[in-house]
């Protein structure tokens, strides 16, 4: 699993950089042992997902991967155990 850092920011003399695709999730894996994608957002208790995180996530689901939003550790760990 990786952790991917995404988003942006506006530098002192005022150059916008991104880093990361805009709406790509938190961690990206590959789901044993079928090696297929695993994107997990992770949000707070009351963190909803933007549009773009929606999108990526339709896209990696549409793609035979899975894609799952987690509010906490055990929500990961009742994905594996499914």
């Amino acid at each position: 699993a990786w952790r991917m850092n995404s988003g942006a920011y506006k530098s002192a003399t005022g150059t916008f950089i991104r880093y990361g695709n805009k709406g790509m999730a938190d961690i990206i894996a590959i789901y044993p042992p079928l090696g297929k994608w695993l994107a997990i957002e992770v949000k707070s208790e009351k963190g909803v997902l933007t549009a773009a995180q929606k999108n990526f996530a339709k896209i990696i689901n549409e793609s035979g991967g899975y894609a799952i939003v987690a509010r906490n550790v055990d929500d990961v760990k009742r994905f594996l155990k499914r």
